[in-house]
């Protein structure tokens, strides 16, 4: 069958369905992952093949305005595909989809709280015109509202219709393992991964100056506080393959970073997000994420959880099903 993967242009948003499009791939199906112009270069690092919509010049959210959704429709009448997958944060993909008459899921994240409300897909068919006449949002949302969700459910907050669970598959794109990771540590590890101006950088590294432990630091050098002081311990590193640091590390902390937080939980290691509001101090805070029995038990049932959920390859299996089962109801044959 053709898919088509309408993904914000965003790296966490394509990465967060690349394992989901390599087993579609390898299970002998076609994908096109929607791209704006500049992003088409950051697909294709992926092995996945983008297909080229939106402005130029128009925001990495493009997916979510209404001019999108008459650009997928063009889109999808030319490549006609049988199912697409929209991310929760995509809505235009969801309303594209069902105007057309294509199969749609959706597809949320880890640190994916957004959902596709009512009040956004009503937007989008009132700005359809003659196209999005007598379409409700709940009429909408009920064609399409089965979720492929890869956060695992004892996490998952209120969805939108059913939810079909997924392994969570770390991927934060293409790296090299570096020959200083290659080595055992001398001494317990922390990751640090701070991508949002928000995070308190300065306090953070004041507060790993006084652990007993070594530290690598996925933090851009902009992104450090004039001042700030650095202990000697933490390695700064602009790119690392995340799922090998986290998999050698005790503990890691992030600003709610999808990569980092699925690297954590696909290892089973205790991890802290640093926007969390919480009045201890800083070093009571990164102490206790490393001493505390009870941080690394749970996150070791969290990890068993993901394990637990189909693959991704397990996935496809459940998708084709799907199409096929929609496709008998409107009489269409996936791959017409």
């Amino acid at each position: 069958m053709r898919v088509l993967l309408a993904v914000p242009s965003r790296p966490g948003n394509l990465h967060n369905v690349v394992p989901l499009g390599w087993a579609l791939r390898t299970g002998g199906h076609q994908v096109l992952v929607t791209a704006r112009p500049a992003f088409t270069e950051a697909v294709n690092r992926t092995g996945l093949v983008a297909a080229e919509v939106g402005d130029p010049a128009g925001s990495p959210d493009w997916l979510a305005d209404p001019a999108a959704v008459t650009d997928l429709l063009a889109l999808i009448g030319r490549w006609r595909p049988d199912l697409v997958l929209w991310d929760l944060r995509a809505p235009a993909g969801a309303v594209a989809a069902d105007v057309a008459g294509v199969v749609a899921v959706g597809v949320t994240g880890p640190c994916d709280a957004a959902l596709a409300t009512s009040d956004r897909i009503s937007q989008l068919t009132a700005a359809l015109g003659a196209d999005g006449a007598d379409r409700s949002a709940s009429d909408v949302l009920g064609r399409v509202a089965t979720i492929l969700d890869t956060t695992p459910g004892s996490l998952a907050g209120p969805r939108v219709g059913t939810r079909m669970p997924m392994r969570m598959v770390p991927y934060t794109g293409p790296a090299v393992v570096p020959a200083w990771l290659r080595r055992e540590p001398r001494r317990q590890r922390i990751c640090v991964v701070l991508s949002g101006a928000a995070a308190p950088v300065a306090e953070i590294f004041e507060a790993l100056g006084t652990v007993d432990a070594e530290t690598v630091a996925v933090v851009a050098l902009d992104a450090i506080p004039p001042g700030t002081t650095v202990p000697g311990d933490v390695r700064l590193v602009d790119a690392v393959p995340l799922d090998a640091v986290v998999s050698t590390c005790a503990a890691v902390l992030h600003d709610d970073d999808p990569g980092a937080f699925a690297a954590a939980a696909v290892a089973g290691v205790p991890q802290l997000s640093v926007t969390a509001a919480d009045p201890a101090p800083w070093k009571d805070r990164v102490g206790s994420l490393l001493s505390d029995p009870a941080a690394r038990s749970a996150a070791e049932r969290l990890r068993e959880e993901i394990v637990a959920a189909p693959s991704p390859v397990e996935t496809v299996a459940r998708l084709v099903e799907l199409v096929a089962d929609r496709s008998r109801i409107v009489g269409h044959r996936p791959g017409d």
